[in-house]
C-alpha cells in the first residue's frame, strides 16, 4: 500500500543541522522562561514562609510551602503536555518548510483542552495496553511470588525489611520470574509508545478531537512501529546509556563530578531535545502525508490535510488572490 519512506533519523538530523541557530535561540528563550517560573515559585514560597512564621506556628508555614509546590505540580501537569505538543508542532512546520516564529511554541493553547484530553486518554490507553500485555505473566508468576515472598520477615521486623528492601522482596528464587516480566513490560511500553507517539501532534495539526487524533495516530504508524523504534527510541536509549555511564565513571572525580552533570543537562536542553524532536517531526510529516494520500472517500473529509497549517496558509493565499 505504502511506498518506501526514508530514514527519519537522517532527515531529523539534517533538519536540526540546518536550523541549529534558530532552534538554539528558541530553546534558550524557553530555558529562561522556565527558569524564571521556577525562581518565581521558589521566591514566592520563601516569602510566604517568612511572612507566616512571624504570625503562625511552623506547621502552617509547612502547609503553605506544600501548597505552592502543589500549585506548581498542577500547572506542570496541565500546561506541560500542551506546551510540549506546541513545541513539537514548531518542528513540523520546519519540516514542511513553513515560516516559523517563537509564537508557534504557544499554538497549542488555542486548542488546550482537546490536546490535553488527547494526552490524557493516550496515557490511559498505553497504561491499560501494557497491563494487558503483562497480565498473563502476572497470573502465572503471582502464586509463586506469594509462596516465596518472605511475609514473616516483613511483618515481624518491618524496620529491618525497610532498610534491606531488596533482600526480602527479591530473593534469588524470584529473580527468574521478574526478568521475563520486566522484558515483556518494556516491550509493551515501547509498542504502545510507537503506536500512539503522534496523538498530540495529530490533535493540533489536524484540529482533531481526542478520539479522532488517537485513531489517526494509530493508523499512520501501522506497519512502521519497528522503524519508529529504530529511528527515534533506540537513539534516545543509546544516548541515555552513554550519558549515565559517563556520570557513573566521573561521580568520584572532582571537579568532573560537578561539571559533567551540568554539561549533560545543557546538552539535553540545547542539543538532544531539539534533535529528538526533529526526528519525531520528520517521522510524523512523512507518515501523515503518505497516509493522507491513501485515505478512502469516507474518511477524506474527516482526516484530510486541509485542516493543518499548510492548507490554512494556502487557503489564505487563495482568498487574497480572489480579493485582488
Amino acid at each position: 500500500m505504502y511506498s518506501g519512506i526514508g530514514s527519519f533519523f537522517r532527515e531529523g538530523c539534517q533538519l536540526f543541522r540546518k536550523n541549529f541557530g534558530k532552534l538554539f535561540l528558541y530553546n534558550l528563550f524557553i530555558f529562561l522562561i522556565t527558569l524564571a517560573l521556577i525562581l518565581f515559585f521558589i521566591l514566592a514560597s520563601i516569602a510566604s514562609i517568612s511572612y507566616i512564621n512571624i504570625r503562625v506556628p511552623v506547621i502552617y508555614s509547612t502547609t503553605e510551602n506544600f501548597g505552592f509546590f502543589l500549585v506548581f505540580i498542577i500547572l506542570l501537569v496541565l500546561i506541560g503536555p500542551v506546551f510540549f505538543t506546541s513545541y513539537q508542532y514548531l518542528f513540523v512546520r520546519l519540516v514542511r518548510k513553513e515560516k516559523v516564529s517563537f509564537r508557534n511554541i504557544f499554538a497549542g493553547f488555542k486548542h488546550f483542552w482537546s490536546i490535553w484530553a488527547t494526552h490524557f486518554f493516550t496515557q490511559v490507553i498505553a497504561l491499560g495496553g501494557t497491563i494487558l500485555f503483562i497480565l498473563p505473566v502476572l497470573i502465572l508468576v503471582f502464586p509463586n511470588f506469594i509462596s516465596k515472598f518472605n511475609l514473616p520477615a516483613l511483618f515481624m521486623n518491618s524496620q529491618y525489611w525497610f532498610n534491606n528492601y531488596w533482600y526480602y522482596l527479591l530473593p534469588d528464587s524470584l529473580l527468574p520470574y521478574f526478568l521475563p516480566l520486566l522484558l515483556i513490560m518494556l516491550a509493551a511500553s515501547f509498542y504502545w509508545a510507537c503506536k500512539l507517539l503522534f496523538t498530540g501532534l495529530a490533535a493540533l495539526d489536524k484540529r482533531l478531537s481526542p478520539g479522532d487524533a488517537i485513531y489517526y495516530a494509530n493508523n499512520i504508524t501501522r506497519g512502521f512501529k519497528l522503524k519508529i523504534f529504530l529511528n527515534f527510541f533506540l537513539p534516545i536509549i543509546l544516548m541515555a546509556v552513554v550519558l549515565n555511564i559517563v556520570i557513573v565513571l566521573t561521580e568520584n572525580i572532582w571537579p568532573l563530578a560537578l561539571f559533567i552533570p551540568l554539561l549533560i543537562n545543557l546538552l539535553n536542553v540545547f542539543i538532544f531535545l531539539p534533535l529528538c524532536t526533529s526526528i519525531m517531526a520528520a517521522a510524523y510529516v512523512r507518515l501523515s502525508d503518505q497516509f493522507d494520500n491513501y485515505l478512502p472517500e469516507n474518511l477524506l473529509e474527516r482526516f484530510t490535510a486541509k485542516k493543518n497549517s499548510r492548507n490554512n496558509d494556502s487557503s489564505g493565499k487563495n482568498n487574497e488572490d480572489k480579493n485582488n
